[in-house]
């Protein structure tokens, strides 16, 4: 049986590319390039490195290295040798941290000096057995047949990254060399590269794909764990002197390079700009135009569990009626999409038994759940997370975004919010996400959030600008007759509303509560 480790289908191509750019990035006042003849040179040096300092195959190895060339080498060096490489998020607390590492027990913990310091927080850190920093090239001179990628079926564990899952416990979506190339394959079909790309991806599965693909990523100049705070004079300079002509990140990291080039009137050529990790809306689909005439913006939608599912262009979005669900595209040709009806408990199906009587009515708005081959099958160590998110139907397995929503005859999915956020109000099911973005029409408003709570609609509004006294009180008139007779327990206006950490670009509904 042939080995089946992603490296080995690479690999070759990889070293073939000679002296095109496979990474770009500054350092100091300078912008560096590293070849993917010296790319792929580096990593098999690197993988026998690992391997004499004690990394072992099977080994799964939690890596808190910054968005560099260091990450991609250590990454792929690892595969190489057929470890595993275990991912948490940069803004990862200290409880989530533990509460991964009693999930996945690493072996190995690969970290810059600023991540060692973990080690003094972090009773599992310093658990862990082995624990290396830095570089680990090795001064022998390896090539692929002297020194061969380790064996690995399509089914070898090959990364982990978590996910949160409905009840705040991470999940460790287990992806496989198999699952790894679907993910390739899937995109690689979505997107249509053209090999002359520049990219410049903010996350970081991306410059993987760039890599695998063949083509040059410009690693960003920001703080992937403040997405937030991002200077946008910083990167619009970098996508300048490095001539990007394609960028992927999330919608809040794009709102605010629109908003500075429209207020300092600047032109920026790049040819294509994708969106993902948050819904994209009117407002912005709007704004985004404005700033970027030229440009072919397509908003993908998707999870860490399935991308891409669907994708739309920000100028379809344009126009359209929020109140019937936010238009997501029409589902790409390679995955299936079902609508559940909504249900809060697992569903397990007997032998034999089929999906259908768990179907919603054709129009009718329920969970969205897809099943394809780039779509997660398996978490790490929990059996629990699979039956949650998870349904076997005689072999097939679906997974439950969590997401509502509808799919018309033509394939067309719309999106209205997270199915746990559903409410009823005068006898009808709603959910958030129509009636939050209906508000962010206004305006005078900056963001909206919605959250049934106890038993009460509470309704949040961030104002674009500081809202005091008399000035609050006629906002929420305006909010009132913006929702045509839709009347929440509480309508609060707050200056700023808690986002997500990761993308920063969806309402924070755990940290909402706390303000309830």
């Amino acid at each position: 049986m042939p080995s089946e480790n992603v490296i080995e289908k690479i690999f070759e191509q990889g070293i073939s590319l000679g002296d095109k750019p496979a990474l770009i990035y500054k350092k100091g006042t300078r912008y560096l390039k590293v070849s993917f003849k010296e790319f792929w040179e580096g990593v098999i040096e690197n993988a026998a490195s690992l391997q004499k300092k004690g990394v072992q195959k099977g080994d799964r190895v939690l890596v808190f290295v910054p968005m560099s060339l260091e990450l991609y080498q250590t990454v792929l060096s690892l595969l190489y040798i057929g470890a595993s490489a275990v991912f948490l998020d940069a803004w990862t607390t200290r409880n989530r941290l533990e509460t991964a590492c009693g999930i996945v027990k690493p072996k190995v913990f690969i970290g810059s000096a600023k991540a060692h310091l973990l080690r003094l927080m972090s009773s599992a850190i310093r658990k862990i057995p082995l624990k290396l920093r830095g570089k680990f090239f090795s001064s022998t001179s390896l090539n692929r047949q002297s020194f061969p990628p380790a064996f690995a079926s399509k089914d070898s564990e090959a990364l982990v990254a978590f996910t949160t899952g409905s009840t705040g416990i991470p999940k460790a979506a287990n992806r496989t060399h198999g699952f790894l190339w679907d993910i390739h394959t899937a995109l690689k079909k979505h997107l249509h590269p053209d090999f002359n790309t520049v990219d410049l991806p903010t996350l970081p599965l991306f410059v993987l794909n760039n890599l695998v693909m063949g083509i040059s990523s410009v690693l960003p100049d920001f703080n992937p764990a403040r997405p937030a705070d991002i200077k946008p004079e910083k990167i619009i300079s970098q996508m300048e002197k490095c001539s990007v002509t394609s960028s992927l990140g999330s919608p809040a990291f794009y709102e605010i390079l629109a908003g500075f080039i429209l207020k300092n009137n600047i032109t920026l050529n790049i040819k294509n700009i994708y969106l993902g990790g948050a819904p994209v809306f009117p407002v912005l689909a709007r704004k985004l135009k404005k700033a970027f005439p030229k440009t072919t913006i397509e908003i993908i939608y998707g999870s860490t569990e399935a991308e891409p599912i669907s994708g739309i262009l920000a100028e379809e979005l344009l126009g359209s009626d929020i109140l019937n669900g936010l238009p997501a595209g029409k589902k790409v040709d390679f995955i299936e999409v079902q609508i559940l009806k909504p249900a809060d408990e697992p569903i397990v199906l007997k032998e034999n038994e089929t999906l259908d009587a768990y179907l919603c009515a054709p129009g009718e708005v329920g969970e969205i759940v897809v099943s394809g081959d780039h779509v997660l099958k398996y978490y790490v160590d929990s059996p629990e997370a699979f039956r949650e998110n998870k349904i076997e139907e005689n072999g097939k397995i679906w997974h439950r975004t969590g997401d509502a929503g509808k799919i018309n005859d033509r394939g067309e999915i719309f999106l209205f919010g997270r199915v746990k956020n559903r409410f009823t109000y005068q006898g009808e099911t709603l959910y958030p996400l129509p009636i939050e973005q209906k508000l962010m029409e206004i305006k005078e408003i900056a963001f909206a959030a919605l959250l049934p709570h106890q038993e009460k609609i509470n309704l949040f509004a961030e104002p674009k600008e500081k809202t005091e006294g008399k000035a609050i009180e006629q906002l929420k008139e305006k909010i009132r007759e913006s929702l045509k007779g839709f009347n929440p327990d509480q309508l609060i206006i707050l200056s700023h509303i808690p986002r997500d950490p990761r993308h920063h670009s969806k309402a924070n509904y755990e940290e909402l509560k706390k303000l309830i």
